[in-house]
């Protein structure tokens, strides 16, 4: 019988640790060949080694362990019987299920190892029964049955108000808070925006301090508090210094059983009204929302990488060159890092290549209706054009004739002649007949008059380069509102 070598994946500490857990949790000589004791020895006591390499290190000496732990155990020791796995009793899996519902979250996760093992020690104070069990028992209890448990963990933190969703590495690792009454938060948090939206739109002049409006005590004749649903309903999930105001695409859907319909709110003569958001705007301000987030991207980077992404039409989205240029040319892009932005698609890539999709397409359609209606409004509005009528030196030429023409006129300013178009305009005859031709391409005037050369030129291309700058109108427009509804 030999002692192990020291080496350096094991010391003599190793060793003896190696003797003291056969010797305690694997006391008989059956399972000591087997993975699993490796496997629980490795997730106890969080070793540098794995599994498999214990493992090694026992079967080579075997003969050593064996009589280490024969000599602890004492020569008077009996091992027990192997006996089968003990049973999970249904009052076992309720415990188990609000010990997750409580203590679980991302600080936390149910299937790591660190909250079974404050379950089995009873760290908490709360779960007595968790001893009778290792941490990797609770461990493999969950795994075996997790489709069926994560819902009632669910259920349970919503009937009980439960909140689990922290920022990884909060300082704040404790229990998560329960609420006495057993109200949902998203409950309480909707009931605290409906007081301050009547605090501030329900507060009563005072004839005295005309400036002070938005401070009275929000009351009815009766002295009761009167609550009033708020004008858009409220989402506490999402925060920006304060709740944010959020209106969702379907209005007529209530998801806390409040009612939606918007009440008639005398506002003070000083109170800013706000502009009003278009419903496609609004639609991509409340799906962004619906994206899962962990406390580093908010809905406004959401927002920045969706009109980037939309602006940008690449087929490779993955790129990381495509988010360097993004973090260096847009100011708001700057909080995060390239390769943070990138993880943020990738991870939702799905969700953001559908919203791209319909950005594009909305943006698309609204552009194109702007500029329909802006060209039918000239044509009903009165002219103030200066242009001329048709001078017997003019002739009526098509749209097919204008880059002919245009190269005409550079080549005759570079030449510094005339006299061959002299002769060509004396040879041509004036149509007489005047045809009426599309106003989009401004070939006459609201006078129904031709147009000479020229002026047909100069004005197809105010329209074209009108046309140009609509969609930057546009966008802009859109930044803008966006903007306002976020931080108004």
């Amino acid at each position: 019988m030999s002692e192990p070598s020291s080496s350096l994946k094991f010391s003599k500490e190793d060793d003896e640790l190696l003797v003291t857990f056969i010797a305690k949790n694997n006391p008989s000589m059956a399972g000591r060949k087997g993975k699993n004791l490796y496997k629980r020895l490795v997730e106890e006591h969080s070793t540098r080694q794995t599994w498999s390499q214990w493992k090694s290190r026992y079967m080579a000496y075997a003969n050593y362990y064996d009589s280490r732990v024969a000599q602890i155990l004492g020569p008077d020791f009996v091992a027990p019987e192997v006996k089968g796995r003990k049973p999970y009793t249904s009052e076992d899996r309720q415990n188990f299920i609000e010990y997750l519902a409580k203590h679980s979250g991302p600080s936390k996760p149910a299937r790591g190892i660190a909250i079974y093992r404050q379950l089995a020690e009873n760290v908490t104070g709360d779960a007595p029964w968790g001893s009778t069990r290792t941490a990797t028992g609770w461990r493999e209890f969950y795994k075996r049955n997790a489709e069926t448990f994560e819902p009632q963990i669910k259920e349970y933190q919503m009937l009980h108000g439960i909140v689990t969703d922290r920022i990884p590495g909060d300082s704040n690792d404790g229990p998560a808070a329960e609420s006495d009454d057993s109200i949902p938060s998203r409950v309480l948090a909707y009931i605290d925006a409906v007081q301050e939206d009547n605090r501030v739109k329900r507060a009563p002049k005072s004839p005295k301090d005309k400036n002070n409006t938005g401070t009275g005590s929000p009351a009815t004749t009766d002295g009761e508090f009167e609550m009033h649903p708020p004008s858009v309903p409220v989402s506490p999930s999402v925060g920006f210094g304060s709740f944010t105001v959020l209106e969702s695409p379907h209005a007529s859907s209530s998801q806390i059983g409040f009612n939606n319909s918007e009440p008639s709110i005398s506002v003070a003569r000083s109170e800013v009204i706000p502009e009003p958001v278009d419903s496609d705007t609004e639609y991509f301000i409340y799906a962004v929302t619906q994206i899962p987030r962990y406390g580093i991207f908010t809905p406004q980077d959401d927002l920045v990488l969706l009109k980037y992404m939309s602006k940008k039409r690449t087929p490779n989205r993955k790129a990381e060159s495509l988010y360097q240029e993004m973090v260096q040319t847009i100011p708001a892009a700057g909080r995060h890092t390239a390769q943070a932005w990138r993880t943020r698609y990738v991870k939702h890539q799905h969700v953001f290549d559908r919203l791209v999709s319909d950005y594009q397409s909305k943006h698309r359609h609204r552009g194109k209706e702007k500029r329909r209606n802006t060209l039918q409004q000239q044509q009903q509005e009165p002219s103030t054009s200066s242009l001329q009528p048709v001078t017997e030196d003019s002739r009526e030429i098509s749209i097919g004739d204008l880059w002919g023409i245009t190269q005409n006129k550079r080549k005759r300013e570079s030449e510094n002649t005339y006299e061959p178009i002299k002769r060509q305009n004396e040879a041509s005859p004036v149509s007489e007949e005047v045809t009426e031709s599309p106003s989009r391409w401004a070939l006459t005037d609201e006078s129904h008059e031709v147009l000479s050369a020229p002026q047909r030129i100069s004005a197809w291309t105010s329209n074209v380069h009108e046309a140009d700058q609509l969609e930057t109108e546009d966008e802009l427009a859109e930044e803008k509102e966006i903007s306002q509804y976020l931080l108004g």
